[in-house]
C-alpha cells in the first residue's frame, strides 16, 4: 500500500467511497492527504483536492505528532474556502504538554466548519479496543 496506511469505516462496507483501486491502492472516492515525516505529519493542503468532509487527528496515533496553530490556521482556512467540513479527533489533547493546540476551536474561524470528537476510551489508555454485539 505504498507505505501508507488509511482508516475507512462503515462507508466503505455500504459502497459510499466507490470501489477499491487496485492500481492506486485506495478507494476511488476517498481523497489521501499524506501526512509523513517528510511534512511533518501535516498535508500539503495545496496538493488537496475540495473535499466535502476532512478527517483530521491531533495529535495523531502512532506517531505522536500534533498539528501547530500555523498549521491549523492553514486547515481552517482551506475548509472554509472549500466549504469542507473537518472532523476533528483529538482523543489524545490529554496527553500534549506543548503550546500547540489542544482543540481545533482554539483556532479563529473554526466553529464555523468543524465538528470536534473526543473519545474518553482512549483517555482510559484502552487505545483499540472496541466493543459491539448484535441479536
Amino acid at each position: 500500500m505504498h507505505g501508507l496506511q488509511a482508516y475507512v469505516d462503515t462507508s466503505v462496507m455500504v459502497g459510499q467511497t466507490g470501489r477499491f483501486q487496485q492500481d492506486s491502492q485506495q478507494y476511488g472516492k476517498i481523497v489521501y492527504m499524506k501526512c509523513l515525516p517528510e511534512n511533518n505529519f501535516f498535508p500539503d493542503l495545496s496538493e488537496v483536492p475540495r473535499t466535502d468532509i476532512i478527517f483530521f487527528c491531533s495529535p495523531n496515533n502512532p506517531t505522536g505528532a500534533a498539528a501547530t496553530r500555523k498549521q491549523l490556521k492553514e486547515l481552517v482556512t482551506f475548509a472554509r474556502k472549500n466549504g469542507s467540513i473537518i472532523l476533528y479527533d483529538s482523543a489524545y489533547a490529554i496527553y500534549m504538554s506543548d503550546d500547540n493546540p489542544k482543540s481545533i476551536y482554539e483556532i479563529p474561524g473554526a466553529k464555523e466548519v468543524q465538528h470536534s470528537c473526543y473519545n474518553l476510551l482512549f483517555v482510559g489508555v484502552l487505545c483499540h479496543t472496541t466493543s459491539g454485539y448484535a441479536n
